[in-house]
């Protein structure tokens, strides 16, 4: 019952997201809008790669693009810390630390372990908030869920 509960609430709030900044590729300061709104100072930003955040305290999260600065953006990209651990969800479900080389060094939970997201579908900024919003409420529930 709480995987059915949790999966529709991350389907309610998905297409929720998508009413307010669209389904095809959601720019940057739509999306730090957005999380300041619902997580105040808790959404530390969106970031391309090569710029990891240096200090993430506990109950912190951000969304980061797998490309660097450099490139263009391609695929969001959403992380959460909760209880000294950093947990990383990709809608294509890869492993977080393999998607940017910036990445291979650092700790990461994969936090889903099943697709999401077809690859014809441009929605990986309002999958990576929905999914937010859904381990702020769930925690660690959710992994395996969504």
């Amino acid at each position: 019952m709480a995987t059915y509960r949790i999966l529709k609430e991350y389907d309610e709030t998905l297409m929720l997201i998508e009413d307010m900044i669209g389904s095809n590729g959601s720019p940057n300061f739509q999306l730090d809008k957005l999380g300041e709104n619902i997580f105040g100072p808790y959404y530390l930003g969106t970031y391309s790669s090569d710029h990891f955040p240096k200090y993430i305290h506990n109950e912190q999260c951000f969304i980061m693009n797998n490309k660097s600065s450099r490139t263009k953006g391609e695929h969001f990209i959403a992380f959460y810390k909760r209880n000294g651990k950093l947990y990383g969800y990709d809608s294509f479900d890869r492993k977080p630390n393999t998607l940017s080389p910036y990445w291979k060094h650092k700790h990461i939970i994969n936090a889903n372990t099943e697709r999401s997201q077809s690859y014809r579908e441009g929605n990986c900024g309002p999958r990576s908030l929905a999914w937010l919003i859904c381990f702020s409420k769930y925690g660690e529930r959710v992994i395996g869920v969504i």
